[in-house]
């Protein structure tokens, strides 16, 4: 029991670090940011960054406050973003865990190892979990093993299938069975895309009485040329009857949920409505409405539920609201401040009931700081701290260090835009940004998901002519002379 366990524990910080988080189907593309990828916010990296060490501290119901410090180790390449080593203390009241990993990295994959020391048993747990396929965004399979004394046991396995687009399309977890001595099926979910990529529909399977029965249908429609959906709807197998039922007609509609949009294809509203078994028709049981950038970004805005005479009217009540206050926008484009606010009755002005901050600053020795606190109003009273983590990260590329002419990198100031037009405007001539450094000008240009897509080279004048052909969408600028970085800048491609 207590190897499952440490397995699980060490399969989710593997995958963490390795960015697992991109075999969905939405795909996102791992920022090396610990802040961000921890916690799985929808916001962007707008500079290179990487996590050095990280600290996280959470309630738990069964633990009371438990903290993680986990400190990272990286190899010699400068743009290495996935660490080698790592080492965590988590400790949970009185009982403290040290846990370190080791990753080697090949041409089919990678094999990442860890050990778990329990302090107050002192046993060992030492488990494994091997990526096979040389991309890590996209691996063909990822095995989980523990071991036990003498011999690595099978564990966990899942296998995972993509399109000649390399779209997920189905992943499939696996139990080892040591009376079958082979890989057992437990779960399975299928992706369907249409034309433009987007998934269509998602079924979940389990393995039951040798085959695999559908429990959860998702579908999803679109308007021309979104790539949210602009209505989902959810069937779920909710029938008791014996596995010979066909799994088609067991699925019930649960909930479905429709989207508006304006004309710049940002969300305005989604309701979510309930399907009702008796009368067979759905019913509109919340609604969301968005008003800021932040809000429509986020998905999270002002909520209503429907009033007591809903049926007859068509009133809704708001009953939540989520407020956004923008931050800096230079290490990151998530907000300083998210507030969710109880509204309606008991609360007619408005009550703060959940407050999540977010900081980033640059210190002294280059690096970059960052802290994410979430806190809940308890008794109507007192704010209390649920979750905190704080991070330390490195820029990539580095700026450069002393040499013989001196510390260079104190002669720089670092400049957090270039000074291209948004939003972006083809063929436009740009001013760089003032600088001692020497050399030509380079410029390169990447999408939201890190490729490049633009790159060019300028003499020593100062100015250069960008002719990108950008499709419309969220890139990256970034402008260094010779081996000096002197900044960067979100463009917007309308």
């Amino acid at each position: 029991m207590m190897k499952t366990i440490f397995l699980a524990l060490s399969f989710f910080l593997f995958s963490f670090l390795l960015g697992a988080q991109t075999l969905s189907p939405f795909n996102r593309t791992p920022t090396g940011n610990g802040l961000i990828d921890l916690y799985g916010l929808p916001y962007k990296n707008l500079l290179s960054l990487r996590t050095d060490s990280l600290v996280i501290s959470a309630q738990d119901p069964g633990l009371a406050t438990v903290t993680r410090s986990i400190s990272f180790a990286y190899g010699e390449e400068e743009e290495m973003l996935s660490p080698i080593d790592w080492v965590e203390i988590r400790n949970a009241g009185t009982h403290i865990w040290r846990i370190s990993g080791h990753t080697e990295e090949g041409a089919e994959g990678a094999v990442t190892e860890t050990e778990t020391l329990d302090s107050t048993t002192l046993v060992r747990f030492r488990d494994r979990v091997t990526r096979i396929g040389a991309s890590a965004e996209r691996p063909d399979s990822i095995v989980c093993e523990a071991w036990d004394s003498i011999a690595w046991i099978p564990m966990q396995k899942t296998r995972l299938l993509y399109n000649s687009t390399q779209k997920l399309t189905r992943r499939v977890e696996l139990s080892w069975s040591t009376a079958a001595g082979d890989w057992i099926g437990q779960a399975a979910t299928t992706y369907t895309y249409d034309g433009s990529q987007r998934v269509t529909q998602q079924l979940e399977e389990t393995w039951q009485g040798e085959k695999w029965i559908l429990k959860n249908q998702h579908d999803f429609s679109y308007n021309s040329g979104a790539q949210a959906p602009k209505a989902a709807v959810w069937l779920s197998e909710t029938s008791t009857g014996g596995s010979g039922t066909p799994a088609s007609a067991a699925l019930t509609p649960i909930d479905s949920t429709a989207a508006w949009y304006d004309g710049e294809g940002q969300p305005d509203s989604i309701i979510t409505y309930a399907w009702n078994t008796y009368n067979s028709t759905w019913s509109a049981i919340d609604r969301t409405v968005f008003v800021t950038e932040g809000q429509k970004q986020a998905r999270q805005g002002k909520r209503y539920r429907p009033g007591a005479a809903a049926a007859a009217s068509g009133y809704w009540q708001a009953y939540e609201e989520t407020v956004f206050t923008a931050g800096e926008d230079i290490y990151t484009d998530q907000p300083q401040e998210i507030l969710i606010r109880a509204l309606g009755v008991g609360a007619p002005e408005g009550q703060d009931r959940r407050r999540e901050t977010t900081a980033y600053h640059l210190l002294s020795d280059g690096r970059i700081y960052g802290s994410i606190q979430i806190s809940e109003l308890q008794d109507e009273a007192e704010w209390s701290e649920v979750f905190f983590a704080e991070a330390w990260f490195s820029r990539i590329p580095t700026p450069p260090g002393p040499d013989s002419v001196g510390d260079r990198s104190g002669k720089f100031t670092f400049f957090y835009t270039c000074n291209l037009s948004n939003p972006y405007v083809q063929n436009q001539t740009v001013v760089f940004p003032e600088n001692d450094a020497t050399g030509d000008y380079e410029l390169s240009i990447f999408s939201e998901e890190g490729r490049l897509v633009y790159k060019q080279r300028y003499d020593n004048s100062g100015l250069g002519m960008v002719t990108a052909p950008l499709a419309p969408g969220f890139y990256i600028v970034s402008v260094k002379r010779g081996n000096t970085p002197l900044c960067n800048q979100k463009l917007i491609v309308k």
